[in-house]
């Protein structure tokens, strides 16, 4: 069976390595640490000691791992003579390593003062274990110049503190992990997988959610059932002026017409366009978004003159769900406040609630106690024009 023991600078990766064989008597094996000739006050090294129990299979060998420091001797100390005295030595002086091997020498270089050392503890001198020199059988592979270890340590950082290089290399882990998994993370969040746990885990919440129903809100529908009753699948302009005439006599803070009216429907039409002049709290809709003339629906012409116009654009993601508002959209640099903007504003005119700039220069709006920050921009890109967007 022979040992190996390894001696490794953490950051030069530079080693030292003495190879010898186990002797068959158990007793006290002495093998000498060579440092490097460079070494500094308060370095520290990775030691390996591992035992060869078959030199074609590793995984039978036992290893033991453990870091040292190197603390030079003081050179003004004086070195006592006998080993025991150069054993207390070392010890005050915190050099337990060579400690170690002067206490280890007494039993051989001094055998009677080995067995005055153990009778001063009370102890029982047993029979003297053997002892195994094995420096001849060191091997030492060639340092780096001293020139190129100078300016190594220099480039890599040696002159941090001791209790600094001890801290970072015993936690190597943590900055490889650590760097490593936020890498995952913005890699697989830039690529989109993470979207679809993100949307599940949005949607869990919002179900987490109390209802809650708005008495001051009444949405008139129209359904199949009434398409069927009128047989016929558009309303004219006369039955639409009716249900809105209706309506306004019920006298609401605001009216939407979510219907797209950019075309006459007669019969009716002239009672419309009354209807649609003089009700100032009628908001009707148009389509922003999209190819020009093909995506887009333009607003009613009388109330588009009166600023009574809001976009039903939709925010709809990859999984046809919308989660989230259009604030307003601007489009060739003209703002189109979204409709169901246009119609909060306007039911909170009646309250006497304006909004007001937060500050100049600023997308933020206020409105009575509460601040509105759009949370983020969206771009649009429409044959080769851009549209910007904010939504909540």
């Amino acid at each position: 069976m022979t040992a190996k023991v390894q001696l490794a600078d953490p950051i030069t990766k530079e080693q030292n390595q003495t190879i010898f064989a186990m002797p068959k008597e158990g007793g006290i094996v002495r093998f000498p640490v060579t440092l490097p000739d460079n070494a500094i006050k308060d370095d520290f090294y990775n030691v390996t000691l591992t035992l060869v129990c078959d030199a074609n299979n590793a995984e039978d060998n036992l290893t033991m791992e453990l870091t040292v420091n190197y603390t030079p001797l003081d050179p003004s100390s004086t070195k006592p003579d006998s080993s025991l005295a150069k054993a207390a030595f070392y010890a005050e002086q915190g050099l337990w390593l060579d400690a170690l091997n002067a206490l280890a020498a007494i039993a051989k270089e001094e055998p009677k003062e080995w067995q005055e050392f153990l009778e001063s503890g009370d102890l029982k001198p047993g029979r003297r274990p053997p002892w195994w020199n094995v420096a001849k059988e060191s091997k030492r592979p060639p340092l780096l110049t001293d020139h190129r270890r100078k300016y190594q340590r220099i480039l890599m950082g040696w002159t941090i503190p001791s209790a600094w290089k001890r801290f970072l290399w015993q936690s190597r882990g943590i900055w490889i992990a650590t760097p490593t998994v936020t890498a995952m993370v913005i890699l697989l969040r830039f690529t989109g997988i993470l979207q679809v746990l993100e949307w599940q885990s949005y949607d869990a919440g919002v179900r987490l959610l109390p209802r809650h129903e708005d008495e001051r809100i009444v949405i008139v529908g129209i359904d199949e059932r009434d398409v069927t009753y009128l047989n016929t699948p558009i309303i004219d302009d006369q039955l639409l002026a009716k249900i809105l005439t209706k309506l306004k006599a019920q006298q609401p803070a605001a009216i939407g017409l979510d219907l797209y009216r950019d075309l006459p429907m007669p019969p009716g039409t002239d009672e419309l366009a009354a209807v649609f002049t003089s009700t100032p709290n009628l908001v009707g809709i148009e389509k922003v978004a999209g190819k020009p003339g093909i995506e887009t629906v333009n607003p009613p012409p009388l109330l588009k003159e009166n600023n009574q116009v809001g976009a039903n654009d939709l925010i709809i993601d990859a999984d046809n769900i919308v989660r989230r508002g259009f604030i307003y959209l601007v489009r060739d640099g003209e703002p189109h406040y979204s409709f169901g903007l246009h119609l909060a504003l306007r039911f909170l005119d009646s309250l006497k609630i304006y909004p007001e700039p937060v500050r100049e220069g600023s997308d933020d709006f206020r409105l009575n106690q509460v601040t509105f920050s759009p949370s983020s921009r969206t771009a649009v890109v429409i044959f080769g024009r851009t549209m910007g967007a904010f939504n909540y």
